[in-house]
């Protein structure tokens, strides 16, 4: 299955209130409830309405913890580890996570990351927890990397492996939840994208095999975007030709975070 260039608008959310619950301020939401919130899309901004979930407990303690800290854990750690080889246990996994909008104590005791879009929806504290935690596990990854690249050099080098993987959460304007799961696996990046929940999308997940995870600054708008490149020789001109290109990616980068930080090695 060919990769499509993300349409980042479409997923794209603003809050309308103010006080919306989930960021903290203004009235608590208990039970289901359903928040009327704005979103940006192709024809502009509109109107939707999105379900918060009453906390399952016994989904969350399951997952280890009913609180929204997760102390010494982080996600890479919460999350299993899969490789290309495991779809079936990748699909299964991403499954039991839940169908409705997620409070963020419930992404934090899942384990889950606010992804790039659906933390506009939150606290501006959930926002940097999870971006730190993204930069975490972007800059193990990154050192373990170039640690392997010196070995290639014929460098001495003490290997012992890297395992990690991350699921970002990102929603659709409807409301939908989309759940990214990325593992890397001593150097080899899996990506797997869940729409099996989305109204509108094709009910098939999207996948494919990486060589790295390449921050890319944009300075016009002062944050650093991070994209999966199929190939790890791809220079940044090229990287920055294909960002421009009418014609999309392609299957050679997928567009998966952004943050607003500039110092990225």
């Amino acid at each position: 299955m060919g990769f499509i260039r993300k349409q980042r608008n479409r997923i794209c959310v603003l809050v309308l209130l103010a006080a919306f619950c989930l960021t903290g301020c203004g009235s608590k939401v208990a039970g289901d409830t359903k928040v009327t919130v704005a979103v940006t899309g192709e024809e502009g901004d509109t109107e939707t309405e999105v379900l918060v979930a009453e906390a399952d407990s016994e989904t969350l303690e399951s997952a280890g913890s009913t609180k929204g800290d997760r102390g010494e854990e982080n996600a890479d750690r919460i999350i299993p580890v899969y490789g290309e080889e495991d779809k079936e246990e990748i699909k299964k996994w991403l499954a039991g996570l839940p169908d409705d909008f997620l409070k963020y104590e419930q992404q934090a005791a899942l384990g889950v990351l606010l992804g790039s879009h659906s933390s506009l929806l939150y606290s501006e504290e959930a926002r940097k927890n999870c971006e730190e935690e993204w930069l975490e596990i972007y800059t193990k990854n990154n050192e373990h990397d170039q640690m392997l690249e010196r070995g290639k050099k014929g460098e001495a080098i003490h290997d012992i492996g890297r395992e990690s993987a991350v699921v970002l959460l990102n929603y659709t304007i409807e409301g939908d939840p989309i759940y990214e799961y990325i593992s890397y696996i001593n150097g080899v990046y899996f990506w797997y994208s869940d729409n099996s929940r989305d109204e509108f999308g094709s009910g098939e997940p999207e996948c494919g095999v990486f060589e790295e995870l390449r921050a890319y600054p944009v300075k016009k708008e002062k944050l650093t975007e991070f994209y999966l490149v199929k190939d790890s020789g791809m220079s940044s001109k090229e990287i920055e030709e294909l960002l421009s290109s009418e014609e999309g990616y392609g299957e050679k980068l997928v567009y998966v975070y952004a943050v607003e930080k500039m110092d990225i090695n």
